[in-house]
């Protein structure tokens, strides 16, 4: 018996179970997550996770897979991936609304918008329309969008913005006129305990930074942030996919630098139990990135009440006003350096009372009724 709910098609280069493409997985993920009791998702994607190239040994390729109750989702092996066998897929399904993550992909961003006339669009652009991602690449962006702009390319298309920086970053680049609708990003639909299983001795400190190994997440930088910092024993564990092999020798050759108190490991990437282990016994996590989106992994930390270090390039604002962490200009390395040497001279009773903070602040922030109430709507406007 066909449902008798909205019926909405995702397209996105990576999915579930894959892990290693971040952000934009993670906020697919965790709207599907809370929005299937109204709708039923269908999802295409790619049969490999990013940057791999051996299939998912737990799904079907070039078939529909019922995932769970509302969740159906084809998976393309790269052979089977072109222009017809796309068209054939979406031609055969009768559905409501394409919902399009990013705008460079030619299978998932860019085809879609023609294969799905006349259904309604929304594209989510995952970060990709912003001052960060355009910095990497840029005359090749910026021609890409100066000619969308020309030939109305996203003419009666709406863009789902996630923060007010966002609408006026994608009006700029492509027009005033382009629709866009704000809901921000969901959380896991998952409630954690602060189960905090570190001691905070005065003097060290556990830090944890989980997101790729690329310029973007300025890995390179918070080496070397720490090899400015005097406290008797610094930690940090950087888990992660390598994205370019070159920035991580260049990593890895600071590492070997840095002096004897100040210790950085590579854990590779990981997933579920071993990432919650992660931010549980780590002090905070230390992330100067250059841009994110969203930031999922500033909140699962705060969720497990695990305070945070990070750039003021985040929607993260007022951390140091909330007590639950720092929200630092990216250039100013100095302020980087002394709130490190003041995490780590930090004590128990001070450092318990921050991760609780921590703690309540995400709780509040998962159970707001208002983010979901807003996804709903982007979908029923």
């Amino acid at each position: 018996m066909k449902s008798t709910k909205p019926r909405i098609l995702i397209f996105i280069d990576w999915y579930l179970p894959g892990y290693k493409a971040g952000g934009p997985i993670t906020s697919n993920a965790n709207m599907v997550a809370h929005l299937k009791d109204w709708f039923e998702f269908y999802i295409i994607t790619r049969d490999t996770d990013y940057c791999e190239s051996i299939p998912y040994s737990n799904v079907t390729s070039n078939v529909w897979n019922d995932v769970e109750k509302g969740v159906h989702i084809y998976y393309f092996s790269q052979d089977q991936l072109n222009y017809k066998n796309l068209k054939r897929v979406i031609k055969s399904l009768d559905f409501d609304i394409a919902y399009i993550n990013g705008v460079y992909s030619r299978y998932f961003s860019f085809l879609p918008i023609f294969l799905t006339k006349p259904k309604k669009k929304i594209i989510s652009s995952r970060g990709m329309i912003s001052a960060h991602s355009l910095s990497v690449k840029s005359k090749k962006k910026i021609l890409f969008f100066k000619t969308a702009r020309i030939t109305n390319l996203y003419k009666n298309i709406l863009f789902h913005i996630t923060t007010e920086e966002e609408d006026r970053y994608i009006k700029k680049l492509l027009g005033n006129r382009i629709k866009t609708f704000l809901a921000p990003n969901l959380p896991k639909n998952t409630v954690n305990q602060n189960n905090r299983q570190v001691a905070k001795p005065k003097g060290a400190l556990r830090l944890t930074s989980i997101a790729r190994i690329a310029p973007e997440k300025n890995t390179l930088l918070a080496i070397e942030l720490l090899s400015n910092c005097t406290a008797e024993t610094i930690s940090l564990d950087l888990y992660g996919s390598i994205y370019e092999p070159q920035y991580w020798e260049e990593c890895q050759r600071k590492i070997a630098q840095l002096p004897s108190n100040i210790c950085v490991t590579y854990k590779g990437s990981v997933t579920g139990a071993e990432l919650q282990q992660a931010y549980e016994q780590s002090h905070f996590l230390f992330l100067p990135t250059r841009g994110e989106n969203f930031g999922h992994s500033v909140l699962e930390s705060l969720s497990y009440g695990c305070p945070v270090i990070i750039s003021d390039c985040t929607p993260w604002r007022g951390l140091e006003e909330k007590g639950i962490g720092w929200d630092i200009p990216l250039m100013n390395d100095q302020k980087f350096v002394q709130v490190i040497c003041q995490c780590a001279s930090m004590g128990e009773e001070e450092y318990s009372a921050m991760s609780r903070r921590a703690y309540d602040y995400a709780q509040d922030y998962i159970n707001n009724p208002e983010i979901i109430e807003q996804n709903k709507k982007l979908f029923e406007s």
